[in-house]
């Protein structure tokens, strides 16, 4: 008999914690993405990795990763782009303004729409941008190639070579940002609508950072992408309108490429794309490499200032960036 209690007590104390341990792996709010956005991670891929032993803090957590002003980001996921896990997810779905990180659909529709090769000319209309937005230096008659004009946006965020590339492949802006959408549905970021295609802000310009993985996924099957968004600086080359060569050099807006932000010992920043309007607040869109040789994606909306954006992005590349 008391043999039988004993094994008793033992089958209930082992209940009790596994129950203990369900109800802790609850807390754990991974949201499900697979369903409505496409993403080849889903809520039961998280949960194995927990199952598998893997830590992941709470999404809570990282907010409290802020600057002395206290200000954190409004939405954020971390893909592991290798394996196609999501091992961070917070508000995914809300909607969000993506300020400049719109010129990756900008890009993967130039690609779709046109060829590296194709000669694009500056018009007076595409230096009439919101005074002291980013600028590529570009002037009304410059000739100048589809490949350095996608240098010109990307790497200083030209909002005058977003213009340049949208009239020359698609007409007009309005057009092209049409056909933005369009490439966006095409790959199940049903959840973004853009009306300009550089980001300058409008209420009905948005996405959420899970069609912003999306879209940032379709354009690093690009090498060209991958050849920007790595690239420090560029000198591009192209003819003035009076046929005389001009060359400028871009620099990259992001910080980590910059040399001004370290990323941590373990990770290595591959690049991305930044945004930054008063709406959208500071925004980065990022690819990384882990120790492993993994590659991961992440992404921040709406920090705080530039300063708290970079701290918070180290953060989640430091705690989430191993997770397998």
């Amino acid at each position: 008999m008391k043999k039988y209690i004993a094994a008793l007590l033992l089958v209930c104390l082992f209940v009790f914690v596994a129950c203990g341990d369900k109800k802790q792996a609850s807390d754990y709010r991974i949201t499900d993405t697979s369903t409505d956005y496409g993403l080849t991670a889903s809520r039961q891929e998280a949960c194995n990795l927990l199952s598998a032993g893997t830590v992941i803090p709470r999404l809570d957590d990282v907010n409290t990763a802020t600057n002395s002003q206290g200000s954190a980001f409004q939405s954020a996921l971390v893909i592991n782009e290798t394996s196609g896990h999501v091992l961070y997810s917070k508000q995914a779905n809300r909607k969000a303004y993506p300020a400049s990180m719109t010129k990756v659909l900008t890009f993967l529709t130039a690609m779709r729409c046109g060829q590296l090769s194709d000669t694009l000319t500056v018009s007076e209309n595409a230096l009439r941008v919101m005074e002291g937005s980013t600028m590529a230096g570009l002037r009304a008659g410059d000739q100048i190639s589809l490949q350095e004009a996608l240098y010109a946006m990307i790497l200083p965020s030209g909002n005058d070579a977003a213009i340049t590339i949208a009239e020359g492949l698609g007409g007009s802006t309005e057009h092209f940002a049409e056909e933005m959408n369009e490439t966006a549905a095409s790959i199940g970021a049903t959840h973004t609508h853009y009306v300009t295609v550089n980001g300058l802000h409008d209420d009905n310009h948005y996405t959420t950072a899970n069609d912003m993985y999306l879209i940032f996924h379709e354009a690093l099957k690009y090498p060209v992408f991958r050849d920007i968004i790595s690239s420090k600086t560029h000198t591009g080359s192209f003819q003035s309108s009076g046929g005389l060569k001009r060359t400028l050099t871009w620099k990259n807006t992001n910080r980590y490429l910059q040399g001004s932000v370290q990323s941590p010992s373990d990770m290595t920043v591959v690049g991305g794309k930044t945004g930054t309007t008063d709406q959208a607040g500071a925004c980065l869109v990022l690819l990384s490499k882990n120790a492993r040789g993994e590659e991961i994606i992440s992404i921040i909306f709406k920090a705080g200032n530039h300063a708290a954006l970079y701290k918070q992005m180290n953060h989640l590349l430091e705690v989430y960036g191993q997770n397998r």
